[in-house]
């Protein structure tokens, strides 16, 4: 593992406009790709002896003065026996609104699930998390670009932290690319933005992830200090994690693992470059 240590970064940007960088690649909503959340049903009262399929209400709110819907699906989903499961916001049967068009630099979003739950058919329960949390310009918040040449796929980036005290936000763009071993002339750019957010300060947050590569989905953690996953398609070829305490912030990329589609196998080619922001 390579640790890069950032004290002062080679090249520095004012807050506003790493926060504009971040903005533009937020605003594009072209992108008809769903996001995938793995979740634990949160209506199960009771031990589950079985896995077993549940109706599923989604809706997506933005929180301005209020909270309002913007978006609204159904879905089937199969709970297994530990009581989680796994759906793709966005390709649901439709009732209100357009995935695709939400713009999430636009203010704080929340995920909203409603369902009966195996106990009780006849009554409506609703589970709600926080799937974005708004950005704040201050000057007391810290950015910075760490880099890697073509001979590195991964690292650790160690980034002091003169508050003391664990971050509120850590936003990342991450851009690299990956090779067809098979034509190592043919490269594939691939694109990330990370947001992950901590409002109890305890080092474990949710994480939104966006992918503006063509062939992969955006992505929701919760409960995590997985910033979220680089891929080119389905399979990850790497993890973003992080690691906050009172003294520093650690982002680590891990090792990378080639990954084989239709026969063909791909692998990280670089360099890679990742532009962050830190807000206390």
């Amino acid at each position: 593992m390579i640790i890069f240590a950032v004290m002062n970064v080679a090249v520095r940007f004012r807050s506003k406009l790493i926060c504009y960088l971040f903005f533009s690649a937020l605003s594009f909503n072209g992108w008809a790709q769903p996001m995938i959340y793995q979740g634990h049903y949160p209506f199960a009262q009771k031990g589950i002896t079985k896995a077993q399929k549940i109706k599923l209400n989604i809706s997506i709110l933005k929180e301005a003065k209020v909270k309002e819907i913007v978006y609204q699906e159904q879905q089937q989903v199969i709970v297994d026996s530990f009581a989680d499961f796994r759906v793709a916001l966005g390709s649901g049967i439709l009732m209100n609104g357009n995935f695709s068009g939400i713009n999430w630099s636009d203010g704080a979003y929340f995920l909203q699930l409603q369902s009966d739950s195996f106990e009780n058919r006849k009554q409506l329960y609703t589970y709600e998390t926080q799937l974005r949390a708004i950005t704040e310009l201050l000057p007391k918040n810290k950015e910075g670009i760490a880099t890697a040449d073509t001979a590195t796929d991964c690292g650790e980036i160690v980034i002091p932290n003169p508050h003391h005290k664990r971050p509120r936000k850590v936003t990342v763009d991450l851009t690299t690319s990956y090779v067809n071993l098979r034509y190592p002339a043919d490269t594939y750019p691939v694109y990330r933005h990370f947001e992950w957010f901590d409002d109890n300060l305890d080092g474990i947050g949710n994480a939104l992830v966006l992918s503006y590569s063509e062939n992969t989905t955006h992505a929701f953690f919760e409960n995590t200090k997985l910033m979220g996953e680089v891929k080119l398609y389905s399979s990850p070829f790497q993890q973003l994690k992080i690691s906050s305490e009172a003294n520093l912030v650690r982002l680590t990329l891990t090792k990378p693992e080639p990954i084989t589609n239709f026969s063909t196998t791909y692998a990280i080619k670089g360099p890679w470059k990742m532009i962050y922001y830190i807000e206390w």
